[in-house]
């Protein structure tokens, strides 16, 4: 900088020795030049964030745009296949009055299948899934309401009552002092009455009892307790949502298995389902 100075002719001179204090200027905090420097600088960043802000939001806006419109129109067509269906049924029901109970019972049937495929097939676009969400309000518009009721007839879990044995034990828990040591100790000292064979099944809610209170204690009293420290969400699955629903349901596995799936959907692009529930030997 110096040379530049000494070599320049003398009429440059001053405009060179101008420049030379403004762009030091810069650089001291306390100059008017540093202050309106940062602030154009700061407003400029502030623009740009902002404008940036904006594009992502019409993007995202014109995205959910986009998915909104396609499931409407999943939607209308398969509301208009079931509409197909159902005058294709009634048309070919009064076409046929010489059929017999039997064969009426039979069309019945298919309508009934049919109906249920076209909705699935539907419910599958939206969601990714062939699981029919009978509370959804969607399904619930497009199924009839003694179908719905029928299937959620078939599909309720009906409630359990618990043995005396595993009353017994809660209350002994319930009561007890609080504290690790004292509720492993009543876990371990219980015993079944006189002359009474454990059994899985006849004894299950006894065997999920002890199995996961004895789960929960360990972890509990392990050297890094798991449910205490940051983890991802399937590795806390494995500690809590997995153990649970495999041994609440461990003396029927041979009726119910549970998956824990993760897939795309239409709405979210990718979704997981936790224990989510099929038949046992279902594909």
């Amino acid at each position: 900088m110096n040379d530049t100075l000494q070599n320049a002719p003398k009429k440059k001179k001053p405009t060179i020795i101008d420049a030379t204090v403004l762009f030091n200027k810069k650089n001291s905090k306390g100059s008017c030049f540093y202050s309106t420097y940062e602030e154009y600088w700061r407003v400029r960043d502030e623009e740009e964030i902002n404008q940036t802000a904006r594009r992502i939001e019409k993007r995202a806006h014109e995205s959910l745009e986009h998915i909104a419109g396609n499931v409407f129109n999943s939607i209308v067509e398969s509301s208009k296949r079931l509409c197909s269906n159902s005058n294709s049924n009634s048309d070919s029901n009064s076409d046929s009055n010489s059929n017999s109970n039997s064969d009426s019972d039979s069309n019945s049937t298919t309508t009934t299948t049919t109906a249920l495929n076209e909705i699935t097939s539907t419910y599958k676009e939206i969601t990714g899934l062939r699981i029919l969400y009978i509370d959804d309000d969607g399904v619930k518009i497009m199924l009839e309401k003694e179908l719905l009721e029928g299937l959620r007839e078939q599909t309720t879990l009906e409630s359990q009552s618990l043995s005396s044995s595993v009353t017994l034990l809660l209350t002994s828990l319930n009561q007890a002092n609080r504290g690790f040591y004292t509720y492993r100790s009543i876990i371990k000292r219980f015993n079944l009455p006189e002359n009474e064979r454990f059994d899985i099944v006849t004894h299950a809610d006894l065997n999920f009892i002890e199995t996961m209170d004895n789960h929960f204690l360990n972890l509990n009293q392990s050297p890094s307790n798991p449910l205490l420290q940051p983890t991802l969400e399937r590795t806390a699955a494995i500690h809590t949502t997995i153990a649970l629903l495999n041994n609440l349901f461990l003396s029927v596995n041979d009726k119910i298995n549970f998956n824990w799936i993760e897939i795309e959907t239409l709405l979210t692009q990718s979704t997981k389902w936790d224990g989510a529930g099929f038949r046992a030997g279902s594909d």
